[in-house]
This record gives C-alpha cells, structure tokens and sequence, in this order.
C-alpha cells in the first residue's frame, strides 16, 4: 500500500468533456458496472500526442487513496483533512470549479497510512459515501445537505479495521448495500431514503476486508458477494439469506473479486496467497455450492484489483514484484512478462495450444512504472 498525496486531474483523453458528461460517465468505483472497463461504444484514444494529454485543470487534495467518480458533469470525491476529519467535495468537470464541499469531524485514525479510501457512489442527484472510520453519509447534492448518515461502529457494533474502512458501497435499486466485516452483521443493506435497516446477513469471514460489495446474478438468481479474511460468500438480494460460500485461509483481502459472469470468480491476493478460481452453481436440489477450480501463489496482486477484458484476466503481480500478467479466462494459462514462465497448478486433462497478448514491464527511477504491449504469443494450455 502506497501512501501519497493525490490530486483530481481533467484530460482530454478519451473524449470531448460534453461527452463525459453525457455518455462517458463514471459514478461509482470500478466505473458503470463495477468492472473498471470503458463501457462498450465509448470513445478512448489509442494514443496521447507527445507530452501527454493536455491538462485542463487540477485541485490539490489531502492524502490517501480515494478515487473519484463522475456522474452529471461533476466530479465527486471524499477528501481527508488532517486526521480528524472527513470532507466530501464536489467541483465542475468542465473547469474544476468547487461546487461545494462538507466538512465533518471523526475519531482520530492512530495507524499509519491514514488518508481517504473509498469512492463515492452517485446515483441521481444523490452521493453515497463510506469514510476511513466507516461513517455512512448520503448526500442532498442539489440541495447542498446531509439526507441522512450512519455509522459502522455506532450503529452496527461493527468494529474499526487495522486499516480503516476502505469500501465503496453498492446500489442496488432502493438498497445501499455495505461490508461489515467486524461486527456481528457480514453484509448490511440500508433503505436509500431514509438510511433504515433492509436486511443483515450473518457475519462470515474473519474481522477486516478491504474489498467492496458487488452483484451478480448466477443461473437465475440475482445475488450480493463480498470477500472477508478468508471466506468469499454471496447472499440473496430479497432477503440477505446465505446461498453460498468459499473458505480460503488467506490474509486480509484488498482487491475486488472478479465475476467472469458464468459463476466463476478470479480471485489475487497478497501476503503469499497468489490467485485463485472457483465456480458457484446450483445443483439440481436447489443448493448451491462453490467448487475450487486451481489455486496458484505464483501470482497474486496485494493492492490492484485485476480487470477482465476480451476473455483475458489482466494483473499487476506486485505482490511478488512479477508485474503485470495476463491469464486466459479459463484460468489455465498465464502469459507473463519475458523470461518468466508461470501457470497455475495444472488441471489433469489435454494439452492445446493459444494464442494471447503478452506484456512487458518498464521500471523507472524514483517511482514504479509499467508499460504494456499487447502482441500474438504461442502458449502451452495445460487443462
């Protein structure tokens, strides 16, 4: 984990800033759905004119983490200021102009790399936030208010992670949906008007997580999945009701599972653990289950969350200073960076051959910087 001051940069990048506002939206974290790809029919330039894009505007921020969201021809983000206090701010996508902010007061955070941590979720006119000390605020943007807030803690026994809380919750129709990990409730879902109690799952996992809830919907059944230390489970959206569950004794986790939309989840971690694929299905009794398809410590990602894209899943193995990697979908084939030959713990079955892209990594002095190219390369498939 990187502790750094960061600052909300405009560019004329991927399209015209009318357009952003229109089409090229970005509202919660990971992007639309949650999968950190640009939306298909979107407008991204393949390549930058010499010195970069040009810069439009920028607004120096507190430290930490947080990432912005863009939803309206507005930029949102929740700032930390000091080590008391939390600020959620609001500026023009056009002219970074602030539109408003609102400082409110927390407990002090004591472990080191404090600084923000979650996105924003906006939806409407409204912006949904989950702060370092796991206060719950929904924001009246239009009418410049606080519409209702809650607290991890206070409300929900759930107790303050080692690192803080680092989610960004879930929208789910009239549903705010967020981790509490650490308390006696694993996943809790919040009326969105009036911040009032849905549902609570049971607890699951050990006391800390640092991935967000995401939803997918799996042979018919629309379900909420969240990863706590150790056990990946999904819940019923209805009711909070458990469906299923993958226990996997690893560390703390940070980066966002991937659904490869047929019941399988990627799974990179850090801490030793590598990466992991499972499939959840229903058997013909209704239960579901959660089947182990390989396990691999050869790479795992301890902070970036992986992206599927095209049938590939793409990484930052930075756990193990590997860099970025690329797997095939199915899992059993990863094309890394020249000279290093990797691949999951081979499935017993034939052997074919592929083809995919590869990467390479570029290491600058004074921070670290990777480039990738994507090109055909011959791989040995092991099923």
């Amino acid at each position: 984990m990187r502790f750094a001051r960061h600052v909300v940069v405009a560019v004329v990048s991927c399209m015209s800033i009318g357009s952003v506002a229109l089409g090229g939206e970005w509202p919660r974290f990971l992007g639309p759905a949650g999968t950190g790809v640009v939306e298909q029919g979107e407008k991204v330039n393949r390549s930058w004119p010499q010195g970069g894009p040009k810069e439009l505007w920028k607004v120096d921020l507190g430290e930490g983490y947080g990432g912005p969201s863009i939803a309206g021809g507005k930029v949102f983000i929740l700032d930390r200021k000091g080590n008391e206090a939390d600020v959620f701010r609001v500026f023009d996508l056009k002219t970074g102009k602030s539109i408003w902010e609102h400082e409110y007061a927390t407990a002090p955070f004591k472990q080191a790399h404090g600084g923000s941590r979650g996105t924003p979720t906006i939806d409407g006119g409204r912006a949904y936030t989950v702060g370092l000390t796991g206060l719950i605020h929904c924001f009246d943007v239009a009418a410049k208010q606080i519409s209702w807030k809650k607290s991890l803690e206070d409300d929900f026994g759930v107790r303050q992670q080692k690192w803080g809380s680092a989610q960004s919750p879930l929208i789910l129709r009239d549903m705010l949906i967020v981790a509490g990990a650490g308390g006696p409730h694993g996943l809790i879902a919040l009326d969105t008007n009036s911040g009032e109690t849905v549902w609570k799952t049971q607890p699951f996992g050990g006391d800390d997580t640092y991935t967000s809830p995401m939803v997918v919907t799996i042979d018919g059944q629309e379900q909420v999945i969240n990863w706590h230390r150790g056990v990946l489970a999904a819940f019923d959206t209805k009711d909070g009701k458990p469906l299923w569950k993958y226990e996997w004794r690893t560390n703390r986790p940070i980066p966002q599972p991937v659904s490869l939309g047929d019941g399988r989840f990627f799974l990179t971690i850090g801490y030793g653990s590598g990466c992991a694929m499972i499939k959840a299905a229903r058997g013909a009794d209704g239960t579901w289950t959660a089947t182990e398809l390989f396990q691999d410590n050869r790479s795992g990602s301890k902070v970036p969350p992986a992206l599927l894209y095209n049938g590939h899943i793409y990484t930052n193995s930075d756990d193990n200073k590997r860099g970025l990697q690329c797997l095939d979908a199915d899992g059993s084939m990863i094309i890394a960076p020249p000279a290093i030959s990797l691949w999951p713990r081979p499935i017993p079955g034939k052997t074919r051959s592929s083809a995919g892209p590869r990467f390479s990594r570029e290491e600058r002095s004074g921070g670290r910087s990777r480039s990738a190219t994507g090109c055909s390369s011959s791989a040995t498939k092991v099923r």
